[in-house]
């Protein structure tokens, strides 16, 4: 975020992480009574409105591998599956299982954040910095995520049409073109820019709220390596070439005149995205590039033979 937004960022880490920790030492599991607190703190610092009263714990277990979801629309709706994330991941840590719980709210509301710009879709030369490329990645991922909103727009039929065309929706009905594109974001999950974002971002909070405000080493490695992990998930090596997940999705999905557009923003701005900026936001790096980032975030002294394999597969 921009500099005139860190004082909101500290007050939104101080206040969030003060609030987790004090749950966790009165053996008080984080649900849905204090997630409207988290929220206030997470849109000031985002700058952006959510409804209060409309975060839910989900009174049963999910029945896919969530954890949480964001339901978008005229009265959005975040549900979080905590009998689930009690269930399966079955943390004993009570600080690790309050944090990973945390962790999941803000991904949600990271999604809430994203769905505001669901028209917002911006060309090469309306991006200025790398909260803008976000915000371009995002609402040109959502095509597809919302794609029935999109379909609403004619002025954007030259690319929901490309869209339907490449994932042979032409002619389902509304129920098995839901189910299509289900099974392609399923597939696809660690090519999605908005999951993708959603996740680091949820990390990156977590992460620096310990380090600032936690002497707990051994609670600030398990969410660095998860950060760092899923900074390296997506990328693809393929006959000497690394595959970045952003660009990949949209051949995915036909987009090739969105790559295009954001080649010419990279090369005019070459000294504004950083090789860290590149790599959260899943754009091309060179090979040397990505395995020295790699390399120097994630420990994998335990299993440094299979580095490669390990940062390169992705989600089955």
């Amino acid at each position: 975020m921009e500099e005139d937004n860190f004082s909101k960022k500290d007050e939104f880490y101080y206040e969030v992480y003060m609030l987790v920790n004090y749950l966790t030492k009165k053996d008080i599991v984080l649900y849905e009574r204090y997630y409207n607190e988290i929220k206030k703190y997470y849109c000031a610092y985002r700058e952006f409105e959510f409804p209060n009263n409309r975060i839910f714990d989900y009174p049963g277990f999910s029945d896919t591998k969530d954890y949480g979801r964001f339901f978008g629309g005229d009265d959005p709706i975040i549900a979080i599956y905590l009998r689930t994330i009690v269930r399966n991941l079955n943390i004993k840590d009570p600080f690790v299982l309050n944090f990973t719980i945390l962790e999941t709210l803000l991904h949600e509301l990271e999604h809430a954040y994203q769905f505001q710009f669901l028209d917002n879709l911006k060309d090469s030369k309306s991006i200025k910095n790398v909260d803008d490329y976000e915000i371009a990645l995002v609402s040109y991922t959502n095509i597809v995520n919302y794609l029935d909103h999109y379909m609403n727009n004619s002025k954007l039929k030259p690319l929901t049409s490309k869209v339907i065309r490449n994932l042979e929706l032409d002619g389902l009905s509304k129920v098995d073109m839901a189910d299509a594109i289900k099974t392609f974001y399923n597939t696809n999950y660690n090519l999605d820019a908005t999951e993708r974002l959603a996740e680091i971002n949820a990390y990156t909070y977590v992460r620096d709220m310990i380090k600032t405000y936690s002497s707990n080493e051994e609670l600030f490695s398990n969410f660095n390596q998860k950060l760092n992990i899923r900074l390296a998930r997506g990328y693809d090596y393929v006959n000497y070439k690394l595959l970045s997940p952003t660009y990949e999705y949209f051949k995915l999905i036909g987009l090739y005149s969105i790559i295009k557009d954001l080649e010419r923003f990279n090369k005019r701005n070459k000294k504004n995205l950083s090789d860290y900026d590149r790599l959260l936001l899943g754009i091309p790096l060179e090979v040397s590039k990505y395995m020295e980032l790699i390399e120097s975030v994630v420990d994998f002294d335990s299993d440094r033979e299979n580095i490669n394999d390990y940062i390169l597969e992705r989600k089955k």
